[in-house]
């Protein structure tokens, strides 16, 4: 299946990409209309890496943080562990508000 970009997609940056954050990547790949993986992160690289190309070609980060402050990221989804949801969604908003 192929997708069509559209000028008005919101670029979305995935952290984690376990079973399911690599699930939810695909989906909001192949499935939501003006949504774009734009960026993934994972403490595994090669596995950021492949999820990103499995999306499109979408940007593999070593470091959550270089996605989080990252300018062209309009929102994240958030599935790494549960304990480190929080502190994900604070750095998110302290650099977007």
């Amino acid at each position: 299946m192929q997708r069509i970009e559209a000028m008005s997609d919101i670029a979305i940056g995935v952290i984690g990409t376990g079973r399911m954050g690599t699930r939810h990547a695909l989906n909001l790949h192949q499935h939501v209309v003006g949504a774009r993986v734009a960026g993934v992160y994972d403490l595994d690289i090669a596995r950021a890496t492949k999820v990103g190309a499995d999306c499109g070609g979408a940007r593999a980060f070593a470091n959550p943080q270089a996605l989080i402050t990252d300018k062209k990221i309009d929102a994240i989804l958030i599935a790494s562990p549960d304990p480190t949801h929080a502190d994900v969604a604070q750095r998110w908003r302290s650099c977007h508000d």
